[in-house]
């Protein structure tokens, strides 16, 4: 009989013990709402702005109007609230706690001009900010693009990245695009970043299937600028911890937009551009040549000469035109995109066409499962003029520098064309009769 009413105390003892916990606990562990407004320096709400409790996981967004709602559990009496948003300069604001109460604040954002804490992903396990992360990192972002109004991704790149070297890789209208970070680093390799779009590694290489003297087209040609959110380069080698020895050489990663919490928003832009010689080079047009090859004859006959550069270069002319949608709901996210592009080279008959298609969707399924969905469809042709390659004197510039300019290099009545020279061809023959797609 001791035995039992021993162990009942003890279990009551126990029961008694654990109820006094849980009091504790929920006497410690306070309940604090925390709501308002987040807005961007000229009032405009900022939907989507991140409100996070400093060093927890609790966090909450703001809806369509910029208004946020935290509810927060803590013991701690007062509290460090970071306000963040993609762009703008984070703030923290510190709160004290009360139980069962509620505070309103609302935060005004500064746009970020410096960038030291912008958020970036290229090079690094997880999103850091610049300062955090301790290596050389550019960023390019849409704004920039669109207010360089690029055409290409070399264009939007040009001059806004220290130590970087943006070259085309021919002057024909679908030249490749290459980027050279901080030099070259081997003479017989490759001294190419690697290059990262929305996740996915693509081949770069400016390999030619016909050698057509110094043309060659990379797949970075067939991005279109108008989809690009930013752009992150790392100069170094430091991304070589994350994807291997193939980033040694730094990394170009793209991001492409993605859909806003908001209506749908539709944009459409177009612009024209014109391609012209920047400078003829000097050209022999003294109207007399030597008689013979006797260098003490000094006789002359009168000769027509013709300015062949009138007759291979001449203007250029292109287009482009886009069209774009983006929106979201609580769940789903979307961006639609469709864009034309035309370019005209400076040599006759050179031309480059791109038609495009991009899809971006996001769609949360529940707590823990998100889908990421993106499509992209591009159709581009080129025509270009052989330049030699297949034949060392084969081309049109080849024919024009190697041939003397005292024919006409127009066609006969009978559409032949005449090559005095005999070794290199009439430039116009080149241009008008061979097609290279």
């Amino acid at each position: 009989m001791k035995r039992r009413l021993t162990n009942f105390n003890f279990i009551s003892r126990l029961l008694f013990f654990g109820v006094v916990m849980v009091f504790s606990a929920s006497t410690f562990a306070q309940s604090f709402t925390l709501k308002g407004k987040v807005t961007a320096k000229d009032g405009s709400p900022l939907i989507g702005a991140s409100v996070k409790v400093d060093n927890t996981s609790i966090g909450t967004i703001t809806d369509l109007d910029g208004n946020y709602n935290l509810s927060i559990t803590s013991n701690k009496d007062k509290l460090n609230i970071v306000y963040s948003y993609i762009g703008y300069s984070p703030v923290t604001k510190t709160v004290t706690v009360s139980v069962g109460g509620s505070q309103t604040l609302d935060v005004v954002l500064n746009e970020d001009y410096i960038g030291l804490d912008e958020v970036v992903i290229t090079g690094a396990s997880a999103a850091t900010t610049k300062k955090q992360y301790g290596n050389a990192i550019s960023t390019v972002n849409s704004r920039e693009i669109e207010q360089a109004g690029a055409l290409s991704i070399d264009r939007a790149l040009s001059g806004k990245i220290s130590g970087a070297v943006i070259n085309q890789n021919s002057g024909n209208p679908d030249g490749g695009v290459s980027v050279t970070l901080r030099g070259y680093s081997t003479i017989v390799g490759q001294s190419d970043p690697l290059y990262i779009v929305d996740g996915v590694i693509i081949d770069n290489s400016s390999d030619e299937l016909l050698d057509l003297g110094g043309y060659s087209q990379n797949r970075l040609a067939d991005i279109n600028p108008n989809d690009i959110d930013h752009i992150e380069i790392l100069k170094g080698a430091a991304a070589a911890a994350i994807y291997g020895s193939q980033a040694s050489n730094g990394i170009v990663q793209i991001f492409t937009k993605k859909g806003q919490l908001g209506k749908p928003k539709v944009s459409f832009s177009t612009s024209a551009n014109m391609n012209t010689l920047r400078k003829q080079i000097h050209e022999n047009m003294y109207p007399k040549v030597w008689a013979n090859s006797d260098i003490t004859d000094l006789t002359q006959n009168d000769v027509t000469r013709y300015n062949m550069q009138d007759y291979v270069f001449s203007p250029g002319y292109g287009n482009e035109n886009a069209l774009s949608i983006s929106g979201g709901m609580k769940n789903t996210k979307y961006y639609a995109s469709l864009n034309s592009y035309y370019n005209e080279g400076i040599i006759d008959n050179t031309n480059f066409n791109r038609y495009s298609a991009r899809l971006n969707l996001d769609q949360i399924l529940n707590k823990w499962v998100s889908v990421s969905f993106g499509l992209n469809y591009i159709n581009s042709k080129s025509r270009n003029v052989p330049n030699g390659g297949i034949s060392k004197f084969y081309g049109a510039l080849t024919g024009m520098n190697f041939n003397n300019n005292t024919y006409d290099p127009e066609p006969d009545e009978n559409g032949n064309y005449n090559s005095p020279a005999g070794w290199v061809p009439n430039p116009l023959e080149a241009i008008n009769n061979f097609k290279f797609y």
